[in-house]
């Protein structure tokens, strides 16, 4: 059997002045669920050039600092149904990130999220998409003081 193949991705802990978390809600979920901006990596992209493309294209701005990165931080595979792209999963470079702007900057895009909103850190906990909380839980722990 061979081994599974893994797509490169970025995803943000976007942070604001008062150390909230944004997370976004995605449109087409069945269910709720909220999560970081994030994508894949395009052909000839550095790890900051996607993160600040997704951010542009998901919230609207790449208004942000980075503070730290997360090299391949999480894997996963995507559950039995999900479109493949020609790959088993993802393997997933975390940036956090801190938010230069204003609420006024976020505009997110209607065709991906229907919402966004700032989560305290535990609250961003509970409510990211269960599937996502442990990497996610373990990221917040990288956040600097």
């Amino acid at each position: 059997m061979a081994e599974p193949r893994f797509r490169p991705n970025v995803a943000g802990i976007l942070l604001n002045k008062n150390g909230a978390v944004l997370l976004i809600r995605r449109k087409m979920a069945r269910d709720e669920h909220w999560q970081l901006p994030q994508g894949g990596i395009d052909a000839g992209e550095t790890l900051e050039q996607a993160i600040r493309r997704e951010c542009r294209e998901e919230v609207g701005t790449d208004n942000f600092t980075v503070l730290k990165v997360l090299p391949d931080f999480h894997r996963y595979e995507w559950p039995k149904g999900h479109p493949r792209y020609g790959y088993d999963g993802q393997s997933q470079t975390i940036f956090i990130l801190q938010f230069q702007g204003t609420d006024a900057e976020i505009k997110i895009d209607e065709d991906e999220a229907s919402g966004w909103k700032w989560y305290s850190k535990d609250d961003a906990i509970k409510t990211i998409y269960y599937r996502r909380r442990p990497s996610f839980e373990r990221a917040v722990k990288e956040i600097p003081l």
